[in-house]
This record gives structure tokens, sequence and C-alpha cells, in this order.
């Protein structure tokens, strides 16, 4: 990962602020600019706004609290190191699954073949 974790993590905090800034301003400047906006409307999405921060905090405390970003990552790094290992085993065992679905399917056509060509020549004779 190119910014890593910390950084990946204060770039993402960095972004939902801005972006809850200005959906704010832009919801006030709406209503201000224009008259199809009520005070109710207005109410109603900087309330959303103001639950989304609440909803935001209470999941950041939570995953402080229990590591589970930590973990999730701990494991996706597991799961990415155990295919850089075994990638030319897999390599392997996709190309022999995928030869052996060939070769069975050769086979069920080449049967087919013979049974049509069996039944039509016993109708010529």
């Amino acid at each position: 990962m190119g910014l890593g974790k910390l950084g990946a993590t204060k770039a993402a905090k960095i972004g939902g602020v801005v972006s809850v800034i200005l959906i704010s301003a832009y919801h006030i400047a709406n209503h201000v600019l224009t008259d199809q906006s009520t005070h109710i409307r207005l109410i109603g999405t900087l309330a959303v706004v103001f639950v989304g921060i609440l909803a935001t905090w209470e999941l950041n405390r939570l995953d402080q609290k229990y590591r589970v970003t930590d973990k999730v990552i701990s494991e996706l790094e597991k799961v990415i190191t155990y295919l850089e290992k075994n990638m030319y085993q897999i390599k392997l065992n996709t190309y022999s699954l995928a030869g052996e679905l060939l070769i069975g399917m050769i086979d069920v056509t080449k049967n087919r073949v013979i049974n049509i060509a069996k039944y039509r020549l016993k109708r010529l004779f």
C-alpha cells in the first residue's frame, strides 16, 4: 500500500470531515438562496449530518476498542502472503483442473458423435 495504514486512515478522516463541511455548506446556501427549501428540510438535513457524525464517531471508538480494522488488515495480509507463497502451485492446480475438464468434454463429445454415427448407420441398413 502506497500510503500505509496510518496515512490511509488520516486521509479517510480528513475526507469525511471535508465532505460533511461541504455538504452542510451546500445545504445552508441552498436554503438561503432559494425559496424551494423549507426550514424543516434544512433542519432535517443538518440532523441527518449530525447523526452521521455521531455514528462515525461511535464506530471509530468501537473500532479502537476492539481493533476490528487491525484484525481485518492482519487477516488480509495473511491471505495475500499465502497467495504469494503458493501462487505457482495454485496456477498448476488451476491448469490441471482446466485440463481435466477439457479432457472430459472431449470424451463426452467423442462418445456423443460415436452414438449418433451408430444410430444413423443402423437407420441406413
